[in-house]
């Protein structure tokens, strides 16, 4: 999978199977404001399936960036579909509700993979009360290959919330998943 990164105007391509090249993407990308897209290919069938935001949109003003960015950047008439997985300390419904949860096709909820992660049954209750429709699958991996299954080559799906989350999309583990 390659990474590509967008910082201050200047665009960077790393392979999240190069370890030095994906660390040094992230020196580089420190204390900046960072939108990774990610291009999911379908391998056996050698064609684009959707593309992948990744934003650590952890609280209520990087979120609601992180919606702001998805609106001007896609805005187009694509579906959307939102992968959340957060930590304890946070508000799952005012978060989801600065990501304007409500206007995506469907929020798939996980677990973040840390000892503080909120139950994805937790945040699918908290989606449901900002008017989402929710899928619950804990685990990342299967979530974001959940959401990535419903959506089509046109569509767009963002993973947001818990950095840890989003290590884990970007570099996988190498089973899988947890």
């Amino acid at each position: 999978m390659n990474i590509a990164c967008k910082s201050s105007g200047v665009a960077h391509l790393w392979s999240t199977d190069d370890a030095a090249a994906f660390g040094q993407a992230s020196a580089i990308l420190d204390n900046a404001f960072v939108i990774h897209y990610l291009r999911v290919s379908d391998t056996t069938a050698n064609h684009d399936v959707a593309l992948v935001v990744v934003d650590a949109a952890h609280n209520v003003p990087a979120a609601e960036a992180l919606a702001q960015a998805v609106d001007e950047e896609f805005g187009g008439g694509s579906r959307r579909f939102l992968v959340i997985g957060m930590q304890d300390g946070r508000n799952p419904v005012s978060v989801l509700t600065a990501l304007d949860a409500a206007s995506y096709e469907v929020v798939v909820a996980c677990t973040a993979p840390t000892w503080r992660g909120v139950d994805a049954e937790i945040l699918a209750e908290a989606a449901e009360t900002v008017g989402a429709r929710c899928d619950v699958i804990a685990d990342v991996e299967a979530a974001l290959d959940h959401a990535v299954s419903l959506a089509s080559a046109d569509d767009l799906v963002v993973v947001a919330g818990s950095t840890s989350v989003i290590a884990r999309v970007l570099a996988p583990s190498a089973d899988g998943h947890d």
